[in-house]
């Protein structure tokens, strides 16, 4: 009876491991009480989260959530996480600044936020895991070790953070990079480690070094963060040029951009084998279109970047936004015929691998898109902890 008992268990187990929606799991896990013991065992967890890779959600806004829409699979997986999770609220985490807490990155389940104090140089920061509503604040980067890169005094231009991606999702380790632009246009970046608990600096790296041209005082010359093989890129403003940065061996370098790209807003992504993707959107007679293009050597030399494919987008919308996550392009676009009515927004979603496109989010509520991300997880019941 006992062998007849363990080959059924094992049986239910091989059956639940095939079930792609984790909202099919959640419900057989309310089913009964033999499929609740099977399914809420960590181990179980742990390998139905292997074999399944995290699903698109919806989006996080700086006020709520927005969960995917039908056609897209997972809508009624988001419209649920939108119900347990309350609208992502990070009230309950203790103020640095002076100003409430504003997202900065979404990334393998967990949220970067940064609060603005005039009194300080940086913003102060912490990282959350909107599920469990668990979270650290990080330690101030440290005077001295602003000092040791030659930085301190130099004038403050723009502050971007960002999430490193950990490649693990049962990791609850995570590190936090800060590029701190300055108007005497120098690049640094201060990495922080959540296993020792410090930040740590890269060598500056001034305009020169990395040959870009002079820009005047005052212009925000990064554009969004893009990350791609341990790599995160920034556009900057009226160049054909990105500025990386290798998170391992914390060194900035340029990158040549195709001629044009100077007002084209580009997204880097992996293009498969190493090879370096851009997607950038161009309107021609017949609508709008993407451009896929691959970098042969990673940009480093000129003219090196190999048009892939055209991708035709729906007609009748003028889109605005671009952004990458989780191997797909996410573009917001307003209906031609509602100009300025930013509620009647929608969301289309390019799968990489396949380069199918549909819609997956409408706004309902007006939203700066430049504080919006693409958010995916599991559900509550199902998900590791973060932090």
């Amino acid at each position: 009876m006992a062998q007849l008992v363990r080959f059924t268990e094992d049986l239910l187990r091989v059956v639940f491991l095939l079930l792609a929606s984790p909202a099919d799991l959640v419900r057989a896990s309310a089913a009964c009480t033999s499929f609740r013991r099977i399914i809420t065992k960590p181990e179980f967890l742990r390998r139905y989260r292997s074999i399944h890779p995290p699903l698109f959600l919806g989006f996080l806004g700086q006020h709520r959530f927005h969960p995917t829409v039908a056609p897209d699979y997972n809508a009624p997986a988001g419209r649920d996480l939108a119900r347990a999770a309350a609208g992502f609220s990070f009230h309950h985490i203790p103020l640095t600044g002076r100003r409430p807490w504003q997202i900065c990155d979404v990334r393998d389940g967990r949220v970067l936020l940064k609060s603005v104090n005039h009194y300080t140089l940086f913003p102060g920061l912490a990282v959350c895991d909107p599920l469990s509503r668990q979270y650290v604040r990080l330690p101030a980067i440290p005077n001295d070790l602003v000092a040791s890169v030659q930085v301190q005094g130099h004038n403050l231009e723009s502050f971007d953070v960002v999430l490193v991606p950990c490649g693990d999702q049962e990791d609850t380790a995570f590190e936090v990079v800060a590029i701190p632009y300055y108007r005497e246009q120098t690049f640094v970046a201060f990495i922080f480690c959540s296993g020792s608990g410090v930040w740590r600096a890269s060598a500056p790296a001034n305009r020169d070094a990395l040959s870009l041209d002079l820009f005047p005082a005052g212009d925000t010359m990064l554009g969004p963060h893009h990350y791609a093989y341990g790599c995160f890129y920034w556009q900057l403003s009226r160049n054909n040029k990105l500025i990386k940065l290798d998170v391992n061996s914390m060194k900035f370098s340029s990158i040549h951009l195709p001629p044009d790209h100077d007002t084209r807003r580009a997204v880097i992504v992996e293009a498969g084998e190493g090879l370096l993707g851009m997607i950038s959107r161009t309107y021609q007679n017949s609508g709008p279109f993407l451009y896929y293009t691959i970098s042969q050597n990673g940009g480093e030399r000129l003219n090196e970047w190999k048009m892939e494919k055209t991708i035709p987008m729906p007609t009748g919308f003028n889109y605005y936004s671009v952004c990458a996550s989780e191997g797909h392009i996410f573009l917001f676009g307003c209906p031609e015929a509602t100009m300025g009515n930013m509620t009647s927004d929608v969301c289309f979603s390019l799968d990489l691998n396949t380069f199918k496109i549909e819609m997956v989010g409408r706004m309902t509520v007006r939203v700066d898109t430049q504080y919006i991300f693409p958010y995916f997880g599991f559900l509550p019941s199902i998900s590791p902890k973060r932090l």
